[in-house]
């Protein structure tokens, strides 16, 4: 998979970023005709953005579920739904450093990204790799297994 000729790739990163994009692209729509009597707002005729952050059902990086639990604000899902599952996984396997670690790391990847302001929560595709994209004839496409 994967593969393809430049084009393709210069598609690719354009369609991920308009991907990245999408949810702060309705959030500001969706703001901006709250102002209009019978706008697009008020009869439901947009793509409705979403302010938390997590996803409606779980998904997998690999072979390991993710957890996409909703929150409120990007620090706690970061914290509780990436780094704990990855740090959950060494002290299972027991991993002594990282059972001693995790409290302070956690508190310490908590206020590092609790001090990045503005985050607005954008879909992302969280196992990007070379197996999980191909191209055909109409360009590159994206797709998880």
């Amino acid at each position: 998979m994967g593969g393809g000729n430049r084009q393709d790739l210069v598609q690719l990163g354009s369609q991920l970023a308009r991907m990245h994009k999408h949810n702060e692209d309705c959030l500001k729509a969706a703001e901006h005709s709250e102002g209009f009597v019978g706008g697009d707002y008020k009869t439901g005729n947009y793509k409705q953005g979403v302010n938390q952050f997590g996803f409606h059902t779980t998904t997998c990086c690999g072979f390991i579920p993710q957890n996409n639990e909703w929150s409120d604000d990007w620090a706690s899902f970061f914290v509780r739904n990436r780094l704990k599952l990855q740090a959950d996984l060494l002290i299972e396997k027991g991993d002594r450093d990282m059972r001693e670690a995790w409290p302070e790391l956690e508190r310490k990847a908590t206020d590092i990204l609790a001090s990045c302001k503005g985050v607005t929560p954008a879909l992302v595709h969280g196992d990007l790799w070379g197996g999980n994209w191909a191209s055909c004839d109409s360009g590159p496409g994206k797709f998880s297994l």
